[in-house]
């Protein structure tokens, strides 16, 4: 669950402006967001950690998702932004610390806190909430980790991820949204996403290259190519060029959505001639040495049942909804609203 949560901003009314006007900035004003709590005030910074906090222990995990703007001139000076700006980042760290389950979904206004230090305690990032289409992520993931950008160069479509209402989805959407889940679950047991994963820009033979982007594991033997759902060259004919694979490694060459023949060729074969893709589909992804991906047949084991299975009510926005709890193989539980 996603929960919309700047808790630095608030309305006229609210019990916390109503209790201490005097945490808002000096001279403070309406915005889209509302008002400012000062967060160079501790008692207004430690209220806004025991409130986020709060919410987690009322609802369970979830994943925390702020906006705004955490730092605001007072009285028109900008003297307090910088302790404004240091007691944002002790706020996320601290947080994370007390709620090791919780994470947090970071966006201002779009990418306007989009730094190194923020990056660090975020487990996803907003970059835009304007029209940068696929360029934000290719770009940012120059210097920020691409794991935790929210890029676009997945483009698998028709998935319907909004769950921001109560309403039941299809069983179409559904279906097509485990798959997509269960792949990007595979992709993160690959160590080609995440922590000592590499980013490469591929290149074509003809065309916008920027809608493209690569990525291995750390020791370069195994690798994929994503494309942004903005890509113009779907439904055609192209080719390819990766990089960072080693010359003299062997690579098995895989396109789940069939863009590309199955075949075993050397980095430096697939770096020179590069990868023809016949009739590119949206939502394909190139692997290279990922060949045991869903849906390819290559796993002949059979599903362990779950174990310890429970149904109990759960209270949801007010709604009693059912809510099935699995024990996986692991030992760790999925919750999961049915």
């Amino acid at each position: 669950m996603r929960v919309w949560s700047p808790f630095w901003h608030a309305d006229y009314g609210s019990e916390v402006v109503n209790d201490h006007v005097e945490w808002l900035v000096d001279g403070d004003e309406v915005t889209f967001y509302g008002l400012h709590l000062n967060l160079a005030n501790e008692d207004a910074y430690q209220w806004i950690l025991g409130k986020a906090s709060l919410k987690q222990a009322e609802w369970g995990a979830y994943d925390w998702r702020y906006d705004g703007a955490p730092a605001w001139k007072t009285g028109g000076s900008d003297n307090d932004m910088l302790l404004q700006s240091q007691n944002f980042f002790r706020l996320l760290k601290a947080f994370k610390d007390a709620n090791p389950l919780a994470t947090i979904h970071g966006c201002a206004s779009g990418g306007e806190i989009l730094s190194m230090e923020a990056l660090r305690y975020v487990d996803a990032q907003q970059l835009t909430d304007g029209l940068a289409y696929h360029y934000a992520g290719y770009y940012q993931s120059l210097k920020l980790p691409l794991s935790k950008l929210g890029h676009s160069f997945y483009s698998e479509p028709d998935i319907d991820a909004d769950f921001t209402t109560s309403e039941p989805k299809s069983a179409a959407a559904k279906e097509r949204y485990r798959k997509f889940v269960e792949m990007q679950r595979y992709i993160g047991t690959q160590g080609v996403n995440g922590r000592w994963s590499k980013v490469f820009r591929p290149t074509m033979a003809s065309g916008d290259a920027t809608y493209m982007l690569q990525t291995t594991n750390g020791d370069l033997t195994k690798a994929m190519i994503m494309f942004s759902g903005y890509a113009p060259y779907f439904n055609s004919n192209i080719t390819v060029y990766p990089k960072g694979l080693l010359d003299a490694t062997s690579y098995t060459l895989s396109c789940p959505k069939g863009s590309c023949v199955s075949q075993t060729r050397s980095g430096s074969y697939w770096k020179t001639t590069g990868v023809s893709l016949t009739n590119l589909q949206a939502g394909e992804t190139i692997f290279f040495n990922m060949t045991d991906y869903p849906g390819a047949g290559t796993d002949a084991a059979n599903p362990t049942a779950p174990s310890g299975v429970t149904v109990k009510k759960s209270i949801v926005y007010g709604e009693i909804r059912r809510r099935a709890e699995l024990e996986r193989r692991n030992g760790q539980p999925d919750a999961v609203l049915l």
